[in-house]
């Protein structure tokens, strides 16, 4: 009897988990107390509800965990996890891997935002009719740190039309992904060579395999900071974005165009410092 109900709980979860999978909210921060909460309730706010908000704390030293507890309070949907070296983005995306449950993950900066209640909605959907897909992205509008449109980064949206300009230039946003986790850890995560750009280089890894698109829709909301940056940090940044674009070569074309376009952009770094 005990064996029979178990068996029936174990049915009633694949249904659910058919119908609606769960999703994983992956906010990765350190020291953004101040704009954690619009991250956290965007992704609170979504119509789809079978998800949990995975916050890895890269070892802040502001409130952000006090200020996590509180909506760890409120919703049990959200896990906490703080780590007490700052490990560094990359390695950290994978500790959010590692905790993540979800059939499905969100990459999330805690500094941008989704901009409709429907976004996850839309994404499962098109995941969910598009097995061959692994990875839905959106485009994306650009604010400011007063959350005031400056611009909008319209993505391509096709397979085929992604992979043809994909070294040219990153067509993905990062923050509006939702991407397959089976497909995630099967290229093993996350990167760590590269503590730049390890977004993009995870999603040239996907799709070297997978089909990867956008839907047509702004959805989501990338926040530019005035990072007062050096231009030794920029042409270092930029050498390692070439290191990867050479690396994919095999998989995608326009590697010399998208190289040649690193190239005037480290002179007209160079030129700048002098």
């Amino acid at each position: 009897m005990a064996k029979d109900i178990k068996m029936n709980k174990d049915i009633k979860k694949e249904i659910i988990e058919n119908i609606a999978p769960k999703v994983s909210v992956q906010i990765i921060t350190h020291n953004r107390a101040n704009l954690l909460p619009l991250a956290i309730e965007s992704a609170l706010s979504q119509t789809y509800k079978n998800l949990e908000i995975v916050i890895i704390d890269n070892n802040s030293t502001d409130k952000t965990e006090e200020l996590v507890k509180r909506y760890l309070a409120s919703d049990n949907r959200i896990k906490y996890f703080r780590v007490v070296e700052n490990w560094g983005i990359t390695a950290t995306r994978n500790v959010a891997l590692t905790k993540s449950t979800g059939k499905y993950i969100a990459g999330f900066d805690s500094d941008d935002f989704w901009l409709t209640e429907d976004k996850i909605e839309k994404q499962v959907d098109f995941l969910q009719n598009n097995s061959d897909h692994a990875l839905v992205g959106t485009h994306t509008i650009v604010v400011d740190r007063n959350n005031q449109k400056i611009d909008e980064i319209k993505n391509l949206e096709n397979d085929t039309e992604i992979k043809k300009m994909f070294l040219i230039k990153n067509q993905i946003t990062h923050s509006s992904v939702l991407i397959k986790k089976d497909s995630l850890m099967f290229i093993g995560g996350y990167d760590e060579k590269y503590e730049i750009w390890e977004d993009y280089a995870t999603f040239l890894k996907l799709g070297e395999e997978n089909k990867i698109a956008n839907l047509p829709e702004f959805l989501t909301a990338y926040k530019k900071h005035d990072h007062n940056v050096s231009n030794f940090h920029k042409i270092k940044n930029l050498f390692v974005l070439g290191k990867i674009i050479f690396a994919n070569k095999k998989h995608y074309p326009k590697m010399l165009m998208a190289l040649f376009l690193v190239k005037l952009r480290i002179i007209a770094a160079l030129f700048k410092k002098y």
